[in-house]
């Protein structure tokens, strides 16, 4: 009977240890449940974005977002000095590169939860619609509006006084569903 209860707890240690260790590994190489900044961007993650061919090897970025859950390829979104990056591989060309003075429209249906993605849809000049998630969490999501607004020059305005243009709804996406319509 002792020794039973030996291996018993014996087999119950290892498999916690197993489990400690899937935890600490899939803690190491998943992406932050919230977007970062460029100090806070991982050196896996940013290899992945050079080797996608999306950003210079020394090139800074600004904000970063994934709401994939293991791999960052699935679905990303990154800002750099000139560029807004949007990122689905459930897309037939997955990236889509927006230049800031090519944005036309910019919109946003922000949410106050933080473990819920607010929804931003962008349009360009061609037309290229986009709508893809922003992670609420910290409020980071209201940071990535303001720097897209910010270097947009050709963004259509409200025209109303005082109307934000983050009224308006994306669509009917599921949180981490980021699609281009």
């Amino acid at each position: 009977m002792k020794k039973l209860i030996v291996v018993l707890c014996v087999a119950a240690g290892l498999l916690g240890l197993a489990a400690f260790g899937a935890i600490l590994y899939f803690g190491a190489v998943t992406p932050e449940t919230y977007v970062v900044t460029d100090r806070e961007l991982g050196d896996r993650h940013r290899s992945t974005l050079v080797e996608l061919g999306l950003l210079g090897q020394d090139e800074p970025v600004d904000y970063f977002y994934s709401d994939a859950m293991l791999d960052i390829r699935d679905s990303f979104m990154f800002l750099t000095e000139d560029r807004l990056v949007v990122y689905s591989n459930e897309w037939e060309e997955p990236e889509t590169i927006f230049a800031y003075e090519d944005i036309l429209v910019l919109e946003a249906e922000f949410v106050e939860e933080w473990y819920l993605d607010s929804y931003f849809v962008v349009e360009d000049r061609s037309g290229l619609e986009v709508t893809f998630p922003v992670s609420s969490e910290r409020g980071r999501d209201r940071d990535v509006y303001e720097l897209i607004e910010a270097r947009s020059p050709n963004l259509e305005r409200p025209a109303v006084d005082g109307a934000e243009s983050s009224d308006a709804a994306p669509g009917d996406a599921e949180p981490g569903d980021a699609e281009r319509e």
